[in-house]
């Protein structure tokens, strides 16, 4: 039975499938951009995974600006500064945030600063604090499982006080979300099952939450049958180009379903417990 009320909301661009990176140039120049800072972290870089990206460049007018690996599996105030320094200092215009959760979460708060200058980000943190649109954004997630690519959520450790602080703001999300299963294949079983469980996690409590709608449960169940129907097939089969594809697309749907229905008690203990743990 329909809501009586309810409100639903995604404007991320969604570039799927086996040539979505070879994209990323003319979506930059769409938005005025030709020098995207790279944010990824040394793991992502030593599995080669930014070289398809970098070959997507070498034909076209726009060039990666820098690299910046630094980022930690838990990111902090301390290393969004460092990227953001590191966007300025090569005359970046663009961001193009290559990894998993950590990664992006330090990217959306990266383009924080360098949009709105200064380095203090706590004047931003909580919800609806930003007063304008952000720089060019771009994800390539290179794990299935936050939904980050889609959210306008960014969580950043404040390592001084031991708390984690969370930003919210619709001009976070990204302007676009690049699926490409080649940023995937290489990624170990037990992380494929983790994240495979963890945008599971998402899509049951986007389903189950008070907020949910429609249009919501529509993404919910369906990433639900497609992490269903291939995740054991990817675990058996790493290769399985086709359905890497489908357990990114799963996510991506499991982050547009509970950025709208919002999260349940796992994510509750999650982010209480997260910067002690």
């Amino acid at each position: 039975m329909a809501k009586p009320y309810y409100e639903f909301f995604c404007p991320v661009k969604v570039i799927a499938g086996n040539a979505a990176l070879e994209h990323i140039p003319f979506e930059l120049a769409t938005l005025g951009a030709k020098r995207p800072l790279i944010i990824t972290d040394k793991g992502v870089r030593a599995n080669g995974l930014l070289n398809p990206i970098e070959a997507a460049f070498s034909t076209t007018d726009a060039v990666i600006g820098h690299v910046f690996d630094d980022v930690p599996p838990d990111s902090s105030l301390e290393v969004v500064r460092l990227a953001a320094d590191a966007y300025r200092k090569n005359k970046c215009d663009a961001i193009i945030a290559v990894g998993g959760g950590s990664v992006i979460d330090t990217s959306k708060a990266t383009n924080i600063l360098v949009s709105e200058g200064g380095d203090d980000l706590l004047q931003y943190s909580g919800a609806h604090n930003l007063p304008k649109p952000l720089k060019p954004f771009f994800v390539i997630p290179t794990t299935s499982g936050t939904g980050s690519e889609v959210t306008m959520v960014a969580v950043v450790s404040d390592t001084q006080k031991n708390v984690k602080l969370a930003f919210a703001s619709y001009y976070l999300m990204p302007h676009a979300a690049i699926l490409d299963p080649r940023m995937t294949l290489t990624l170990p079983p037990h992380l494929t099952a983790m994240t495979g469980m963890d945008a599971l996690t998402h899509c049951v409590e986007a389903y189950t939450c008070m907020a949910a709608n429609p249009l919501s449960d529509a993404y919910a169940s369906a990433g639900i049958k497609k992490i269903s129907e291939n995740l054991f097939n990817v675990l058996e089969n790493p290769n399985d180009s086709q359905g890497r594809l489908e357990l990114a697309q799963a996510s991506t749907m499991a982050g547009i379903a509970f950025s709208n229905s919002m999260v349940g008690l796992v994510h509750s203990l999650g982010h209480a417990l997260g910067a002690v743990a």
